[in-house]
């Protein structure tokens, strides 16, 4: 209720699923927080190679470990993610400031996509700031199409990025990142 709806998550969503048909899905009204709950503690999180999030996600300045991916039913906090074991190659956060993050006691770095890392992901693609619906779904589907050809991630993102600057506007285009470990 506290987020406007994402039409295009729901064609991102099929349009990765059509990549992984076998996949493990969580949409709409069974992306809540005790499923994924349920897959940290079964270590079924741990067992997948490539995670997509394509949600909103909330970011907090001034409280970073209080930023968050949207669920179904509530919000997936940073301090909750940080708990997670993930041996994902790649997540990809199509979520408006999912790679966002701050300073926090020194040089650590507090956001969503830093604490995918901490836990595990050994790659991370998300934007740093707000982003058109349509370009998230065609950047994060690009860089997951690439990335499932056999392209590396690296090689994945440049691609992706690289046909997606001629199709959207520069705002959109450039506030992708890729971080890893």
């Amino acid at each position: 209720e506290r987020h406007r709806p994402l039409p295009e998550s729901q064609r991102e969503v099929a349009q990765v699923r059509a990549l992984w048909p076998a996949a493990r899905v969580l949409d709409g009204p069974q992306a809540t927080l005790d499923a994924l709950r349920e897959l940290h503690r079964g270590g079924e999180l741990a067992a997948f190679d490539v995670i997509l999030f394509a949600t909103h996600a909330t970011f907090f300045d001034e409280q970073p470990r209080l930023s968050a991916l949207a669920l179904a039913d509530g919000e997936m906090s940073v301090h909750e993610i940080s708990a997670w074991r993930l041996n994902a190659s790649l997540v990809c956060v199509s979520a408006c400031d999912g790679g966002r993050a701050v300073a926090y006691g020194g040089e650590e770095r507090l956001g969503i996509e830093h604490a995918l890392l901490r836990c595990g992901a050994r790659n991370v693609v998300s934007p740093i700031w707000q982003v058109d619906d349509s370009a998230a779904r065609h950047v994060a589907t690009a860089v997951l199409t690439e990335y499932h050809s056999g392209c590396g991630v690296e090689r994945a993102v440049q691609r992706a990025l690289s046909a997606a600057r001629d199709h959207m506007n520069g705002a959109d285009w450039a506030a992708w990142r890729h971080s890893s470990l």
